[in-house]
């Protein structure tokens, strides 16, 4: 009843159809892959490196099926250097990790000691560690430094995992950006825990300001801000910097976000320059959060279904793509500017539902896992002599190429004029980068001239000096805070100042200055004679005796 996720690990075999308790699944032992020599791992490591800066390419081909478990994986991520997966993974009777080098399809490790689901896997700073956060109660900090890929099975004395102990199911964890000894953990009763994960592991903090269960927790890459989403749809904002606050009091809470108030939250990502945040719900909703504009919602994306499962989605390295699974057993990946979705057909789990997907920092290619009974981790990579995913749609006259600059899809040539994408390109190229209110007043000045041009005003007063004029019963009026009289005072002033325009210069009639002087109650008197006074035909008086100067 809260929005959250499920229960435990039964709910969801259910929902897997694998009856609950009954479960007889036989284990497969877990190969290690294709061994490489260190020739062989330096090459192929080196042809799918993607180096600082350069634009992500989208994956186009199948690369390494990591063989599945008997319950299949819940989540997954790629260490920061990019080689490495760790893939949240269910046996017949403990959960654990596995660590897995893509690049030569090696078992790195395997560690068990969860007794429930995984809902949520998070790498260190420095990769030396791994979280991971369970509905047994748990979260515990793994040890996986000194990982050889040559020799993954060295035997390593590690010491056990850190356990992080709580009251209640754990939903999600993650480490602190700059201060990588703290844990932060969200919880099902409402609760935020900051926990010192060094021996002794203990509790530092504990907060309950949510609504709902936590499901996600996302830091800003500098580590100033820690964004959190429970399983009402709100989303609160902390203060996390640990350079100018000390976390053992507590995160500074700044803002709440309700624009998806009654949607639970599943998917909580952060953009990597930090501007945007990315959140999906269990309404099949994906939107992406304009930070930099007090948050307001800044583009909404079709096609992902969410509505049962944990789903999760993420931005890719270089922030130019969205990719997502589903629970129609499809991988969906959509352009940042354009929410067109576009559906990855080489990747299929034949139906079953895309609980993760994690794209590497450092590599041209992502993985995707699925909670499905001995489903594979599937490792996608793009391959440059195969044809590229083109994201290009016909709903969207703009996309973004490769190298980031726009480009327009061109159409048909309308008769006597340039292509619509030739006019589309050069409206673009004439919008300034900031809008000020000089560029706004242009702006009105051109609009208002091409609507003088095309006949649709017929009005000769100068720009600052036109009014806008609503028709009666409009729902422009009834917006309007003028009142009925007010407006038709307005509108025959408008009508006496275009009359005045077409006459010319104007004659001075005391008549009828004085009906207009009575009928608005004006104390003007009226000249003893009616008879309009005489004029040389200039304007001038000419009935008027001279002046005489009085001398000095």
């Amino acid at each position: 009843g809260w929005g959250g996720y499920e229960m435990g690990r039964y709910d969801l075999l259910e929902e897997a159809g694998l009856g609950g308790l009954g479960l007889d699944v036989h284990s497969s032992a877990a190969s290690s892959g294709s061994m490489m020599d260190e020739d062989e791992a330096s090459l192929a490591r080196a042809r799918l490196a993607r180096p600082p800066g350069y634009p992500c390419q989208i994956p186009n081909t199948l690369m390494q099926l990591l063989p599945g478990t008997p319950l299949g994986a819940t989540a997954l991520s790629f260490a920061h250097n990019g080689t490495l997966l760790a893939v949240a993974v269910g046996g017949t009777m403990l959960w654990g990790v596995q660590v897995w080098d893509v690049i030569t399809g090696a078992l790195m490790i395997t560690m068990t000691g969860h007794y429930e689901m995984i809902y949520d896997i998070s790498w260190s700073p420095d990769d030396d560690t791994i979280v991971t956060a369970s509905s047994d109660f748990t979260a515990k900090v793994w040890d996986v430094s000194s990982l050889d890929a040559l020799n993954p099975r060295a035997p390593l004395k590690r010491p056990p995992p850190a356990v992080l102990q709580h009251a209640c199911f754990v939903y999600c964890a993650a480490f602190h950006p700059s201060e990588q000894h703290i844990v932060v953990t969200g919880c099902y009763d409402h609760t935020i825990c900051i926990w010192n994960h060094e021996y002794p592991p203990h509790l530092m903090h504990k907060m309950k300001l949510h609504h709902a269960c936590v499901n996600r927790l996302a830091f800003d890459p500098l580590g100033k801000r820690l964004y959190s989403a429970d399983g009402k749809g709100f989303i609160r904002v902390w203060s996390s910097d640990a350079r100018t606050r000390n976390l053992a009091e507590g995160l500074r809470f700044l803002k709440e976000l309700d624009e998806l108030d009654g949607e639970a939250i599943t998917g909580l990502r952060i953009h990597p320059n930090g501007r945007r945040l990315l959140v999906l719900t269990k309404h099949s909703r994906l939107v992406t959060f304009n930070i930099s504009k007090l948050f307001s919602i800044n583009s909404q994306y079709a096609g992902v279904k969410c509505i049962n499962a944990p789903i999760q989605s993420t931005f890719s390295p270089d922030g130019r793509f969205i990719i997502s699974g589903s629970e129609d057993g499809r991988v969906y990946v959509w352009d940042v500017e354009h929410p067109e979705p576009h559906h990855l057909s080489r990747i299929s789990f034949r139906g079953a539902p895309v609980y993760c997907v994690s794209w590497s920092p450092t590599l041209h290619c992502f993985a995707a896992c699925s909670f499905t009974p001995l489903a594979p981790v599937q490792v996608h990579c793009f391959e440059a002599s195969l044809p590229p995913v083109n994201l290009t749609s016909r709903a969207a006259p703009l996309g973004w190429q490769p190298s980031g600059t726009l480009h327009a899809r061109t159409r048909p040539a309308t008769k006597g004029g340039p292509s619509v994408s030739e006019r589309t390109a050069r409206m673009v190229a004439t919008l300034p980068d900031k809008l000020t209110p000089e560029h706004l007043a242009d702006i009105l000045a051109s609009i208002r001239a091409s609507v003088r041009a095309k006949g649709y005003s017929s009005s000769k007063a100068p720009l600052e000096q036109e009014l806008l004029m609503v028709r009666e019963g409009s729902p422009e009026a009834k917006r309007s805070p003028m009142s009925a009289p007010r407006r038709r005072a307005a509108r025959e002033e408008a009508a006496r100042a275009e009359a005045r325009a077409l006459r010319g210069p104007e004659v001075l009639d005391f008549s009828t200055r004085a009906q207009e002087g009575a009928q608005r109650g004006d104390n003007e008197t009226t000249p003893p004679d009616s008879q309009p006074p005489s004029t040389d035909g200039t304007g001038f008086r000419t009935d008027l005796p001279p002046i005489r100067m009085r001398p000095s």
